[in-house]
């Protein structure tokens, strides 16, 4: 699109040139009346020929040599540009497809990001910057193509679309966020992505109130109203800020200047501290990780767990510590 927009006024600039050149040349050469000249011109310049064989002078027929030349020139110059940037175009295309469809082959417990919006483009951000591996879904072909130029894995198509999932590894990610504007588009996406991935965890915006039943019904493992959590995060901001200061710092990753994140580590099968109290794990001593809080495979969540409290398989620690330790535990857990 950049070149088609830098080539055309140079074809429009050097055409009118041509014209006017061409007519002007005549007039003075020939003493022809201006429509003659420019009658002349165009007939010589689109190559038909008919009125072509009027009486010239040597100077008049040397113009018309100069003029055929340089006619000629421009169009072949016109037509291979074109050509060869439709050419470059389409392999870029056809490779760019396939190198995409590679790379998305290759994913292995990513994430599946529906639509890049103004909310989607914050979950695509916070990916990049904890070097999560995920793939977008678009159905807007620009800003798929701005969103690939930024680095990010991109598939266009309607996310709602089976084979456009199956496109993006659905049967392998790890999860699917559905960040599309609509409600209606989020429920469609959700239905897809569960049908095919009973298993898959779901989460999604909602606008509307009334969404949120409906998603949740679809199979959403979690809705999100970004303007109802706004009223929230601006309410506590006055009411409770240092808190509110904290939770940002942990959450936006601000923690990191202080070497510190807090991150959630789940309980494999295999874990070597599965059926153990937090006492009995060491975690703490050996590590330097705080538990703030764990949560059963039943669900229920307990904050500040006690010393006596049972790891079992399938639960899930919430854990505050350096990189480093919370890789080990990440170890640990299997």
């Amino acid at each position: 699109m950049h070149f088609q927009r830098k080539l055309l006024p140079i074809l429009l600039l050097v055409l009118v040139a041509l014209i006017v050149g061409g007519t002007l040349g005549y007039s003075y050469l020939e003493e022809w009346p201006l429509l003659d000249s420019l009658y002349m011109t165009m007939v010589i310049l689109s190559t038909v020929g008919l009125g072509a064989n009027r009486d010239l002078h040597e100077s008049g027929k040397l113009f018309t040599i100069v003029l055929i030349t340089f006619g000629a020139v421009t169009a072949g110059w016109a037509v291979n540009a074109i050509g060869q940037r439709i050419l470059e175009n389409q392999l870029g295309d056809y490779f760019g497809r396939r190198k995409m469809e590679k790379e998305t082959k290759k994913l292995q417990g990513h994430y599946i990001v529906c639509g890049a919006g103004r909310v989607g483009r914050r979950v695509i951000k916070e990916f990049q910057l904890t070097g999560v591996p995920f793939v977008v879904v678009e159905k807007d072909p620009v800003l798929a193509e701005k969103l690939s130029g930024e680095g990010a894995l991109t598939i266009v198509g309607d996310a709602a679309d089976e084979e456009v999932l199956q496109r993006a590894g659905v049967d392998k990610a790890r999860g699917l966020i559905t960040a599309i504007s609509t409600d209606a588009d989020n429920v469609y996406v959700t239905l897809t992505a569960k049908g095919l991935r009973p298993d898959l965890p779901v989460v999604t915006r909602a606008q509307e109130q009334g969404a949120q039943k409906k998603l949740m019904k679809a199979g959403a493992t979690k809705v999100v109203m970004p303007y109802e959590s706004a009223g929230q995060i601006l309410a506590h901001s006055i009411l409770r800020p240092n808190v509110t200061d904290f939770i940002e710092s942990v959450t936006t990753g601000d923690m990191a200047k202080l070497n510190l994140q807090l991150e959630e580590i789940a309980i494999a099968p295999n874990s070597q501290i599965a059926g153990n109290t937090l006492q009995q794990s060491e975690i703490r001593r050996k590590l330097g990780i705080i538990i703030v809080a764990m949560k059963k495979k039943d669900g229920a969540m307990g904050f500040d767990p006690a010393a006596d409290s049972r790891i079992e398989a399938g639960d899930c620690l919430i854990a505050l510590g350096t990189a480093e330790s919370l890789r080990k535990l990440e170890e640990m857990a299997g």
